[in-house]
Order: C-alpha cells, then structure tokens, then sequence
C-alpha cells in the first residue's frame, strides 16, 4: 500500500512538472511572437516613415525646381532688351579731279538720309552722328539716280570710313576704301614744300594728310608738274590745321 501511494505521489510530481513545461514553453512561443509582432510592426513602422521622407524629399525638390525654373523665366522674360548705343562716324572722302570729262557733283547719302553735295574735285572731311551697327553709303550723281555707287559697312564705335571718289560717264568709282575702328586725328601739320618740285610737293602734302590742294601759275597753264617749282605755301610750315583746309601753292616754271 506504501508503495502504490509512493508511485502515486511520483506521478502526480511528474503530472505537475509536465503541466509546468507546457505552460512555460506556451509563455515562451507567446512571447517570441510577441516579440516578432512588434519587430515587425516597428520594421513597417521605419518602413512607412522612410517612405514618407523620400517623398517629402522629392516634393521639395520638385518645388524647388519649379521655383528655380519659374525664376528663370521671369528673369528672361523682365530682361530689357540691349540698347543700341550711338558713335561717331568720321567721312574722309578724296574726290578725285577730271582733267576733262564727267565733271559734275556727287550726292552723299548715308542710310537714305542725305548728309553733303560734293563738287567736282573737293575734298570732304566731317564727323556724322549714328546708331552702332551696319549702315549704307550711296554715292549718286547730282541730278540723275541712275549713276550711283553703294558701299556698306559695320561701325561697332567711333569710326573712320575714308576713299577715293573717282568720276565716269557712266558710273561713279569708290577706291582705296578703308574702315578704321576710331576716329582719325582731323588735324594736321603742314609740311614744307617750298623749293620742291609740284609733283613731289603735292605727293607730300597729300601724304600728311592734305588733299585739298591748288595751284597758282600766273597766267601760265601747268601742263607737267615736274616742271614747276613751288615758291610759297599760303599755310606755314610746322603748323596744325584741319585737314580740309585749302593749301595753295605758288608756282613757277623752271626755266
């Protein structure tokens, strides 16, 4: 009798211990799902928050590109437009001399606007006042628009256009042009020609500068230059004038 109750009493121990594993082993998968859940539940929790900062991130940029893009339009569209500034253009035109024929005037129009009648033989040196940029220079005959000459060129600041208007029957010669980007000095100093020979007189005046030039001989016909001497000059020697002015010289005959 002892002894059944002492196998009793192990099996009622082996009962309680039994029960006792199954509930802790029951507390243990309870708590590692449990943990799991919340594991995962913070995983989604990360997961959405760093969903959410991306998306801020690039709705911030995508307003800040709008903005960028926006201010740029603006900015081009509020610009004003490059002003076209003004310069001076300085007109240095030899009119050449026919000893006979096509002797009459030339009309001097810049851009269609007409600035000076030349006679047949002057010389014309003045500044015009225009806008920067391409401009037109027509050369017509006095009277009859059929005979012309044009002639373009680009002024970016003040500028020189100088040549050398030469007469035909039938049509007007621009030669030796030349476009300077500055303004030529429009005084000069008169050399000394006394003592030298017309021809070499005249070549060295014109050299300095001085296209408007006549002779005086008396009541004798200059036919060859090199046979006359030049004997006085109207403007002194070593002093500065305006390249227009008329220099006169006066002649004699060698021999």
């Amino acid at each position: 009798m002892k002894r059944v109750r002492t196998i009793a009493a192990m099996m009622a121990v082996a009962l309680c211990f039994s029960a006792m594993g199954c509930s802790k082993q029951d507390e243990t998968k309870s708590t590692r799902k449990a943990t799991s859940d919340a594991e995962v539940t913070e995983k989604n929790s990360t997961t959405e928050a760093t969903t959410k900062t991306e998306e801020t991130t690039t709705e911030a940029t995508t307003t800040t590109e709008a903005t960028t893009t926006t201010e740029e339009t603006t900015t081009e569209n509020t610009s004003e437009p490059e002003k076209q500034g003004e310069c001076t253009i300085l007109l240095d035109l030899d009119f050449h001399e026919n000893i006979a024929l096509a002797k009459y005037s030339i009309v001097v129009y810049l851009d269609d606007k007409k600035l000076e009648t030349l006679e047949h033989g002057s010389y014309y040196l003045e500044t015009v006042t225009a806008k920067t940029g391409d401009h037109t220079l027509r050369f017509e005959k006095r009277g009859d628009s059929t005979i012309s000459e044009t002639t373009s060129f680009n002024a970016k600041g003040d500028t020189t256009f100088k040549c050398d208007l030469i007469t035909h029957m039938d049509k007007i010669e621009v030669a030796d042009l030349m476009v300077v980007d500055s303004l030529l000095d429009m005084n000069a100093e008169v050399p000394d020609v006394t003592e030298l020979r017309l021809n070499k007189a005249i070549e060295k005046l014109k050299a300095a500068g001085f296209m408007n030039i006549t002779t005086e001989s008396g009541k004798k016909t200059i036919i060859l230059q090199s046979n006359w001497v030049v004997v006085k000059q109207n403007v002194k020697a070593g002093q500065s004038v305006k390249r227009t002015t008329n220099i006169v010289l006066v002649c004699e005959k060698d021999g």
